[in-house]
């Protein structure tokens, strides 16, 4: 039988045979090279032993130089192979040829087109990645992973929640793009199909090897991919510092909110701002009370203290309520509208989104108008936004939201108060109402023109200089004590709600220590004290909803005297003189008895109750718990009015007259 082996490919009758150079002896491996005395020249003579430990079968088949007719060798020999009991001869020449073309590829693994703006030349082990695409060879097999470069050119990783995310950089065509992913979804052969939708090609068959080949050559080239730390929120994060003035920080958060990250920053001069601020800080309570809250808003975490409101309330125009918010925010960043400062003019969602966003940093709100409907009533809850917890609420993409949190000081601005009398007790408890007439703000023009040109420097400074000595913060916690304790001490004069007495000594330390850390050496009058901030404080005696609605209904009452029955009517010689039901004009809503007892229908009593914002059962509450109530104290009983018996609620007037002189009410 002729030796086929030594045959030249052009004794073959084969017409069209494929023709392929022959490898250079020097790309073989030396252990693999031709034997220089006695190799193997067929493969019968080969034993089970030399298939299963010698390399003498690949070595044979490696001198082979025609394509052709190494393939008809290995037919054979696997065929030899088997019968002698050894079945993994072509696994064998498969592992080999595959590891051969990995290796001559290994010039193409590293850089590829990879711009050189990225400063990377990434290891990618066996992955063959250049500018054909990412391929990888499974035995003599090529696999294309991605038609196009790709690329992971940086990381990022979560300071909340420790999540990294990858930049992929990929050319699907002329130019190159970028993409922020997270490792859970490139990783996933499932989730990386992901990609297709931002240009890059992926399919369902190429997924699992573009995940592997991600997380392969991320893992090779740990150390040499650019690392970022990245942020959602702002404010305090134990084991980083305070956001934004961490290094190397980048935004990850809404989009919405990039303009609003970009605005806490610096320009101008220090010493410009501190000057000019020291002198609005100089000239009213009220400025000194807006400056202040902005800088307590970073201590409430600290404090353990609950969010709070300082709302300053004029029904003047030109008192300067927009400049005082101008200065709060130029303490953290640019004041100029639509950057720091907010306006009212948004959703209750999306106050809520916007707190959680800043967290720790003062919410700043101007025009408070703008926030009320068509019936005057405001559109989002002070309890709520000061419980510091947003709602549940679900995602357009399916599940739940995550749910934000946050512990600053709101400082808003309007042309009246924030709460009204039909509030509850602990809106009243959560807001520090400011009311003035004058102006606040001496020159408010040059004002804003300094602090729109300088900003941003004593926020980092109050940070630095306070917030991240913990002696300071140690001996500050101690001061807020001694504080609350002040507040709420018998010396007050009025009875101050726990609440109301933390917020006050938050802006009263605050204000004691920006004087003494960041305006040190700019003379500051002194810090805000006990008399400065005790005429805007609620006394608790007087902030019950239920006894700000029994001085409503007496009010009530007297407006609409006409409307009742009156036995307290005085007659020319003294005497008492009913009014019958003819003389009521209108519609009956009850009797005003002689005996100082008011006697209302019941459904008109809690028509009049629910029509100005009050919840008829805390009041029924408050009048029971406080003896306002006759028919042995419950709600109502039935009562004969002009001959006709309905269902009353008595009240207690008390001195309270609507005889003498209800004519002139």
């Amino acid at each position: 039988m002729e030796d086929y082996l030594t045959r030249e490919p052009a004794t073959w009758d084969f017409p069209d045979a494929p023709e392929e150079q022959a490898p250079a002896q020097a790309d073989q491996p030396a252990e693999l090279a031709p034997a220089q005395q006695g190799p193997v020249t067929d493969f019968n003579e080969f034993t089970y032993d030399d298939y299963l430990n010698s390399d003498e079968p690949i070595k044979l088949l490696v001198r082979i130089k025609s394509p052709y007719q190494r393939e008809r060798t290995l037919t054979r020999m696997d065929e030899h192979a088997k019968s002698l009991g050894y079945k993994r001869v072509r696994k064998d020449w498969a592992a080999y040829t595959g590891e051969q073309k990995a290796m001559r590829h290994s010039d193409e693994n590293t850089v590829g087109d990879l711009p050189a703006k990225y400063g990377l030349e990434l290891d990618c082990g066996a992955w063959i990645s250049d500018s054909h695409g990412v391929r990888i060879y499974q035995g003599e097999n090529e696999m294309v992973v991605c038609p196009h470069p790709i690329f992971p050119v940086e990381r990022y990783e979560d300071i909340e929640t420790g999540e990294q995310k990858l930049k992929i950089a990929f050319r699907n065509g002329s130019r190159w793009k970028t993409c922020i992913v997270a490792k859970s979804v490139l990783f996933s052969g499932e989730n990386v199909k992901a990609l297709s939708s931002l240009g890059a090609a992926v399919t369902q068959q190429s997924s699992r090897l573009l995940g592997k080949y991600l997380a392969e050559v991320e893992a090779q080239n740990h150390d040499q991919i650019p690392e970022h730390l990245t942020t959602r929120h702002m404010g305090y994060f134990e084991g980083y510092g305070f956001v934004p003035y961490i290094e190397n920080l980048q935004f990850d958060g809404d989009p919405m909110y990039g303009p609003l990250f970009d605005s806490i920053s610096q320009k101008g001069d220090a010493h410009t701002w501190l000057t000019h601020v020291a002198q609005v800080w100089n000239y009213s309570v009220e400025a000194r009370i807006a400056i202040s809250a902005s800088f307590a808003s970073v201590l409430l975490h600290h404090l353990h203290a609950q969010p709070f409101f300082v709302h300053l309330n004029s029904g003047q125009s030109g008192t300067g309520k927009t400049v005082a918010l101008m200065v709060a925010a130029s303490v953290w960043g640019n004041p100029a509208n639509g950057h720091y400062i907010q306006t009212f003019n948004g959703t209750k969602a999306s106050m809520e989104y916007t707190a959680g966003f800043l967290n720790h940093l003062p919410l700043i709100l101007d025009e408070l108008q703008l926030a009320k409907d068509q019936q005057g009533k405001l559109r989002f809850s002070v309890y709520d936004l000061t419980e510091g917890i947003g709602r549940g609420r679900a995602q357009k993409t399916g599940g739940i939201r995550r749910t934000e949190r946050w512990e600053n000081v709101f400082v808003t601005s309007g042309e009246s108060a924030l709460i009204t009398a039909a509030d509850g007790a602990g809106a009243y408890n959560r807001v520090i109402n400011v009311e003035f007439l004058n102006p606040i703000v001496e020159d408010g023009a040059r004002t804003a023109d300094v602090v729109r040109k300088n900003y941003g420097w004593a926020g980092q400074l109050f940070v630095q200089t306070v917030l991240e000595d913990d002696e300071v913060m140690e001996r500050l916690t101690n001061d807020f004590d001694r504080m609350v304790q002040a507040l709420t001490g018998p010396s007050m004069g009025k009875k101050v709600s726990g609440k109301q007495a933390n917020a006050a000594a938050a802006l009263m330390i605050a204000s004691y220590y920006v004087r003494e850390y960041v305006f040190e050496g700019y003379n500051l009058s002194a810090w805000l004290g006990v008399a400065d901030l005790l005429p805007y404080l609620q006394d608790e005696r007087e902030i019950s909803i239920g006894k700000r609605a029994y001085d409503f209904v007496l009010d009530w009452i007297g407006t609409n005297v006409n409307s009742f029955v009156d036995e307290h009517r005085y007659g020319d010689a003294g005497q008492y003189q009913v009014r019958d039901l003819s003389e009521v004009k209108g519609k009956l809503y009850g009797k005003i008895r002689a005996d100082d007892v008011t006697l209302v229908i019941k459904s008109v009593f809690e028509a009049a109750l629910i029509e100005n914002g009050y919840s008829p059962e805390p009041v029924y509450k408050w009048l029971r718990a406080n003896g306002k109530l006759c028919a042995n104290n419950s709600v109502s009983a039935q009562y004969s009015i002009g001959g006709t018996r309905v269902r009353c609620v008595a009240i207690r007037t008390g001195s309270r007259a609507y005889g003498a002189d209800s004519e002139g009410l």
